[in-house]
């Protein structure tokens, strides 16, 4: 696992203060991977043959747990329930499994994490002995020291918020709107900050430049928008606006285009629309990606607008071909070297598809989960909306997938027809996933590509076979300003051509 550095220095703190307290609070809000956190933590822990209880609200986020520690640590002995649970090994399981036991000895365990404290009721609490060597550690998205229940007089080890990660330059998983947003302001010479919504403002980004004042308020929509919708936004931004001191203008941004126009609403306000937006994105390559698979639908027939007040473009288009040629060089030199560095693998896969694909593919999920938990593929994308593109037409018509499932397999050797059947399962037609693409250095072997010949006759799905060279084509493809879309298509093509009765 590759952690960030406040990643890292929550581990620090956490690791240390667990060694002298028996109670300790950790504040992480929502979106900042506080699961990695969590997994680092457990790998040390059971480095030193600690015994270790994780508690989490639901079953899916053990299942998650489960396979951050499997990534680096192959053998390790995981239980998921209580009924499983030997002496020992590492127990992940939820507050409810543990309620339903009825009578459970907290003191059997060196550590006991708590991710979401407020999960820990009184039936619980009751459970808890006073003993010497066990400690607490509670996790919650909770950022103001007013934590009540059984973590109340905990001490806070660690604290850290989205508006610090956004100062840091950090992207963050499902706020990635909202950072570009963020990102694009202070790349102009604002001084921006994320506030802490729900606490003192009812918007999401504070900015200033040259003693004007911003009060920003960002919405994902889709691209479309009713005309009452925008102004129940612009009302309350307005009025959230007029409460504070300095009365900044406010800033409506949003992913929709061609918004309603009601002049009496929009005097004293800046409403910023995603025709601006492709506008001010100019010149900033990395921003226009983080925009692009922002929005779900597709972006072909919008041009650029210049936003109602002063932009500067910035950057070239040399910046946009040192992207390409970085990955691609990063791709060409790449060498499996198994669980090691896999996950630097899936992050390589993940900017590439990102960097020849932004255009065409929403929402960008990594590491998914299946309801039941017992499968978890590395990526999921969804086509956009009004995608004209033949190759995702041909999913979307002929396959009736509007979910593309990717995976990625950092093997030495060519994957076998094991990795076929696996992806296999993660594909069915009532979730609108019919069809994955399979990256990996060397591809598959014949078995292998027997087996998707198979699935695709016999159930319909469609699995696609992509090797390191073929993400080096299409990274060139994309750098003569060619659609890297028509190489996948011709794969596709291929499949089919290759097809036995």
């Amino acid at each position: 696992m590759e952690l960030k550095q406040y990643q890292k220095d929550a581990v620090k703190e956490i690791y240390d203060a667990a060694k002298t307290l028996r109670k300790m609070r950790v504040q992480i809000e929502i979106g900042l991977g506080r699961r990695v956190i969590i997994a680092d933590l457990l790998q040390k822990w059971m480095n030193e043959e600690i015994k270790i209880l994780v508690l989490s609200p639901n079953r899916s986020t053990c299942y998650q747990l489960k396979d951050l520690l499997l990534e680096v640590e192959k053998h390790v002995g995981i239980a998921l329930s209580c009924e499983e649970y030997q002496d020992g090994i590492v127990l992940l399981t939820t507050y409810d499994d543990i309620t339903q036991t009825g009578s459970f000895n907290f003191g059997i365990f060196d550590i006991v994490i708590c991710d979401g404290i407020h999960y820990l009721d009184g039936s619980l609490i009751d459970g808890i002995t006073e003993n010497a060597h066990t400690s607490f550690i509670g996790f919650t998205s909770q950022l103001d020291d007013n934590v009540t229940g059984w973590f109340a007089d905990a001490k806070c080890v660690f604290r850290y918020t989205r508006k610090e990660a956004l100062n840091a330059e950090d992207i963050l998983k499902g706020y990635e709107f909202e950072s570009l947003v963020f990102k694009l302001f202070k790349r102009q010479g604002y001084n921006v900050d994320f506030t802490a919504q729900g606490n003192d403002c009812d918007y999401d980004i504070r900015a200033d430049k040259e003693g004007k004042y911003y009060a920003i308020e960002v919405k994902r929509w889709n691209r479309t928008v009713s005309q009452s919708m925008l102004n129940r936004s612009i009302e309350r931004l307005r009025q959230a606006a007029q409460s504070e001191d300095r009365k900044p203008k406010p800033v409506l941004v949003t992913t929709a285009v061609n918004l309603p126009q009601d002049k009496s609403l929009q005097d004293d306000i800046i409403v910023i629309g995603l025709q601006n937006l492709l506008y001010m994105v100019k010149g900033y390559p990395e921003l226009e990606k983080l925009l692009m698979s922002s929005v779900e639908y597709s972006t072909d027939d919008i041009n650029p607008v210049q936003p109602p007040f002063a932009w500067t473009s910035q950057g070239s288009a040399g910046e946009e071909e040192s992207v390409i040629q970085r990955l691609k060089k990063q791709v060409e030199t790449w060498k499996p070297e198994g669980t090691s560095n896999c996950k630097a693998y899936e992050e390589l896969c993940f900017k590439v598809l990102r960097e020849l694909f932004a255009d065409d593919l929403a929402k960008w999920k990594e590491q998914k989960s299946s309801n039941d938990g017992l499968f978890v593929f590395d990526l999921i994308c969804k086509i956009k909306s009004g995608n004209k593109k033949e190759v995702w037409r041909f999913f979307e018509d002929y396959f009736q997938s509007k979910f593309i499932v990717f995976e990625f397999k950092n093997y030495k050797e060519k994957i076998t027809q094991k990795e076929i059947i696996i992806t296999e399962k993660y594909l069915y037609l009532k979730a609108l996933r019919t069809v994955a693409i399979i990256i990996s250095p060397n591809g598959a072997d014949e078995n292998a590509q027997r087996i998707i010949r198979g699935v695709l006759r016999d159930d319909g799905k469609l699995i696609v076979d992509l090797t390191n060279a073929d993400l080096i084509e299409m990274l060139e493809i994309k750098e003569k300003d060619e659609d890297p879309a028509d190489y996948l298509c011709s794969k596709v093509d291929d499949i089919f051509i290759s097809m036995e009765k």
